[in-house]
C-alpha cells in the first residue's frame, strides 16, 4: 500500500489466523469441491477458536489506535459500499471540506474585521518611521 499503510482487513485477518491457516487457504482451490467445503469450514472453526484465545485481555485492534477522521474511514470503508452509499459518503465528505472551508473564512474575516482597516495603520508595521512619512505626505497629496 502507499505510504507504507497497512489495509485494516489484512491486519485483522492476519491477527485471527495461523500460517498453517493461511497456507491452507492459499491450497484451497486446488481441492475437489467437497473437500474444499469441509476445509473452508475447518479454517473458519480455526480462525474462530484463534479468535477467542487472543481476545483474552486484549483489544482486537491489529495496531496502534488511528486517530479518528472520518474521510479516511469513509475511504477505507468505500470498498464495500454500493453505488449510492459512495455517492452519499462522498457528499457528507465535501460537505465536511466546505464547512472547514468555511470556518477558515470566517476566522480570517474575523481577524480582519479585528484589525484596524486603515492602510496606513496596516503600513505601520511593516515600514520603516522615514518610510511612512514619505507615504503620509503622499497620502496628503492625493
Amino acid at each position: 500500500m502507499e505510504n507504507h499503510e497497512i489495509d485494516p482487513i489484512i491486519a485483522f485477518d492476519t491477527l485471527y489466523t495461523s500460517n498453517q491457516m493461511q497456507m491452507l487457504k492459499v491450497i484451497l482451490p486446488y481441492m475437489q469441491p467437497q473437500m474444499q467445503q469441509m476445509i473452508a469450514v475447518y479454517i473458519k472453526l480455526n480462525e474462530l477458536i484463534i479468535a477467542f484465545r487472543f481476545s483474552k485481555g486484549t483489544t482486537c485492534s491489529p495496531s496502534s489506535k488511528k486517530e479518528f477522521d472520518l474521510s479516511s474511514l469513509l475511504k477505507d470503508l468505500s470498498p464495500f459500499m454500493s453505488d449510492s452509499e459512495k455517492e452519499m459518503a462522498n457528499q457528507f465528505v465535501s460537505m465536511q471540506e466546505n464547512m472547514e472551508q468555511f470556518k477558515q473564512m470566517s476566522e480570517m474575516m474575523q481577524m480582519m474585521n479585528d484589525m484596524d482597516s486603515s492602510p496606513e495603520s496596516m503600513l505601520q508595521n511593516y515600514l520603516s518611521e522615514d518610510q511612512m512619512a514619505m507615504f503620509k505626505m503622499f497620502q496628503e497629496d492625493s
